[in-house]
């Protein structure tokens, strides 16, 4: 495995799943949240309920499963999803393109990639409303509360032809709620 991101309390890994006969590997992304406390772990179980529900819907990172178990460290709990990889990054990736820094100790930086396309970019909004409208419609209603670039990932879609082979996700349910907030 290997770490891919990271949060406040959870670690985003890549895993591969190899097959008996070797013939072919299938790559997922798998999140750790660790919780330490109560409110810490009713926000990871209330994930895990989000992922199982939106999962399969058009426009969500799909789920395929979840646990929880004690933390190796013997404290608190730990929470695991395994995820749908999604291969092509995330909104920020498209947009801004990483460079390094001149020495190990300096913060890299971010260039701005070429604008894109009106059309590229209506899609997207698209697909993000799209989702945040399913949320909503549920019951109860539920906000996501963390819409950002980093949390719209591209999904790789080899039945699409002509149109760029990606559509776009959204991930990280972390912050969001049903709650009824003043």
């Amino acid at each position: 495995m290997a770490l891919i991101a990271e949060g406040g309390y959870s670690f985003v890994y890549s895993a591969k799943e190899v097959t008996v006969t070797g013939s072919g590997t299938t790559t997922y992304a798998v999140k750790k949240v660790l919780a330490q406390d109560a409110e810490t772990r009713e926000i990871a179980e209330t994930e895990a309920r989000l992922l199982s529900t939106l999962s399969g819907a058009p426009h969500f990172v799909k789920c395929y499963g979840t646990f929880s178990r004690p933390a190796a460290t013997g404290s608190g709990t730990e929470h695991w999803f395994c995820l749908e990889y999604c291969p092509n990054g995330s909104l920020i990736d498209l947009i801004y393109e990483k460079t390094s820094g001149a020495s190990a100790t300096q913060a890299a930086t971010y260039e701005r990639r070429v604008p894109l396309p009106q059309e590229q970019v209506l899609e997207v909004f698209e697909g993000v409303c799209l989702a945040v409208a399913h949320m909503h419609a549920l019951s109860p209603p539920v906000q996501h509360r963390d819409l950002k670039l980093e949390n719209v990932l591209g999904r790789e879609e080899p039945h699409l032809t002509g149109r760029g082979a990606k559509t776009y996700v959204l991930c990280d349910f972390g912050s969001a709620t049903t709650r009824v907030l003043p």
